[in-house]
């Protein structure tokens, strides 16, 4: 996959933008699309796009994001783009804090069940 091709179709170039997933964890299961954040801050809902014989799912996220079960979904985020290195900094504050996050975060979800 050419993910510098679809940031650049999709006019993505100008956020941090990151790769998630099972197909960015080497899982290629027919199920499987590849997960792309684009840090923009938009409150938009996440797209679809086929690329090739490919699909991409692009969701929408916040380097302010504060919100415990959205973090652990950025935990393992590969950077394909951040010329700032904003998003680099985000992710080691996340890794820092792993295992409050974490446990915040089954926390919530036990009160929830």
């Amino acid at each position: 996959m050419d993910y510098k091709k679809i940031l650049e179709d999709f006019s993505l170039t100008k956020f941090p933008v990151a790769l998630g997933g099972c197909r960015k964890e080497g899982n290629n299961f027919g199920c499987c699309e590849y997960n792309i954040t684009v840090f923009d801050a938009k409150n938009e809902k996440d797209r679809i796009i086929e690329v090739g014989n490919e699909f991409v799912k692009i969701h929408h996220g916040s380097l302010e994001e504060s919100r415990h079960e959205i973090l652990v979904q950025y935990e393992n985020l590969e950077i394909l783009n951040d010329e700032q290195w904003e998003l680099r900094i985000f992710l080691s504050k996340i890794k820092e804090k792993k295992e409050k996050i974490f446990k915040a975060y089954a926390k919530s979800c036990l009160i929830d069940a």
